[in-house]
């Protein structure tokens, strides 16, 4: 039977349903809620770097606040290599986040100051006066006023824009950027003490494929053995209050797969889980460019996978995110500008994917933190809705302009709705502001049912 759609209630709440309630596993009094925040935070997947069971079990959890974050990274220095110039390589080492910043990456890549020692050296010449005649020339050639050649300094310049735009658009950088970001983000604007606090763990996409369908014997996993068997497992043990994993599931068939097997895991652990949904699960590529709901059409062996997943009791342990959260403003002279040159970052007109998005599961995750902040283990997921404050460029079409959706597209009610009656939880950015609100804090379990936790509420 198909998922029911829940009833909306107006455009002046974008709550569109209460989610049913699950078996309750309340925490004791007192005990603290620890977030743990999984990424590829080494970028191990671009080096073909992959470990499973002893390996990774061993991995350690990092404690991380507002101060620590710089320490934290400078801790694993994730290095990545990057295509630069030719066959040429950039290797690119991290060890705080202002390391991403384009004006570091130009003063670290020795390519750069070449590129800008020519510009300035053939700035400082005198212009050489275009003739007429010269011109005109070129035109009657078959050349057009485009195509008549620039200034030399012109070149060098948009030499070092190309190349810093192959740097900051590689995937392994944009990765490695877009999850310590979402780190920053939420350390950014959670109070962390003793009671509230954020963990990291590395572990990439391939890495929780390969641990949970590698064996059929789950407590054999490295998964269990870090979630299960380090924590309840353990007297004394705490359970995670969240795992919140920084990546996509739903492209495929095999991901729901390895989603049902995390599902496990995390009843056993007595841990939500906390992830992003691909825009594929909802019938459509992506979000940006298909926002209207009338033209979505799902893939039947996808949606018969994804309703399967839905109907196992474990399902109340997922949670499923989308469209990304914006993370921060593209570098250029409106925005963002550089010290060392002329940079703009997105191209004219912007695509997309060249704004630096995050994992929708941050939303949830921070919106569930502000809860226990505000009532403790009585939280009720869903009591905070809206973030606030995201970044908000702007871009110009048709000669007017209008505010980039600060989560990826302005989706209507009926978009949201039919999200939400998939088992997902749609984010909604309020048209023309940068503020995001949450349709529905639920599981995907069907029937509905909210997000299984160890809070009362």
């Amino acid at each position: 039977m198909a998922p029911s759609t829940p009833s909306g209630r107006g455009p002046a709440d974008v709550r569109i349903g209460e989610a049913g309630a699950p078996e309750p596993s309340p925490a004791s009094p007192g005990s603290p809620f620890r977030l743990l925040v999984a990424a590829d935070f080494t970028a191990r997947s671009s080096r073909g770097a992959l470990e499973t069971g002893d390996a990774l079990a061993a991995r350690a959890t990092v404690p991380v606040d507002l101060d620590t974050l710089d320490e934290a990274l400078s801790r694993w220095q994730p290095e990545v290599e990057v295509p630069f110039d030719g066959e040429k390589k950039a290797r690119l080492r991290f060890r705080e986040l202002d390391d991403f910043h384009p004006d570091r990456v130009f003063d670290r890549v020795p390519g750069f100051a070449g590129l800008r020692e020519a510009s300035e050296a053939l700035a400082a010449r005198p212009a050489r006066p275009r003739v007429g005649a010269e011109i005109l020339g070129r035109i009657l050639e078959g050349a057009s006023e485009e195509e008549v050649p620039p200034e030399p300094v012109d070149t060098a310049a948009g030499a070092m824009t190309d190349r810093m735009r192959t740097l900051l658009r590689h995937p392994a950088v944009r990765g490695l950027e877009a999850a310590w970001r979402g780190v920053d983000f939420l350390v950014r604007r959670l109070e962390l003490d003793g009671d509230l606090s954020i963990h990291l763990l590395d572990l990439s996409r391939e890495e929780v494929e390969a641990d949970l369908g590698g064996s059929s014997d789950l407590a054999a996993t490295a998964l269990h053995r870090i979630l299960v068997e380090k924590t309840v497992g353990t007297p004394g043990g705490e359970p995670w209050g969240a795992l919140v994993l920084l990546h996509d599931f739903g492209s495929a068939p095999r991901d729901l797969a390895v989603l049902w097997r995390l599902a496990q895991v995390s009843s056993r652990a007595k841990t939500p889980v906390l992830a992003g949904a691909s825009a594929r699960l909802i019938g459509c590529e992506s979000l940006a460019e298909t926002p209207d709901p009338r033209d979505w059409a799902r893939e039947p062996g996808l949606a018969d996978a994804w309703d399967s997943l839905r109907s196992v009791p474990e399902a109340r342990w997922i949670g499923l995110a989308l469209p990304r959260i914006l993370l921060r403003l593209p570098y250029g002279g409106q925005t963002e500008p550089l010290e060392t040159f002329e940079f703009e970052e997105l191209s004219d007109p912007p695509a997309h994917d060249e704004y630096l998005w995050g994992s929708a599961a941050l939303a949830p995750a921070l919106l569930l933190g502000e809860a226990f902040l505000a009532d403790g283990w009585d939280l009720r997921p869903g009591q905070a809705q809206e973030i606030g404050g995201l970044p908000l460029p702007f871009e110009e079409h048709d000669g007017q302009k209008a505010a980039k959706p600060c989560a990826e597209t302005t989706m209507t009610l009926k978009g949201a709705e039919e999200i939400g009656s998939l088992g997902l939880m749609p984010l909604l950015t309020i048209k023309g502001t940068d503020v995001v609100r949450l349709g529905i804090f639920q599981s995907i379990a069907h029937p509905h049912a909210q997000l299984a936790g160890r809070w009362k509420g």
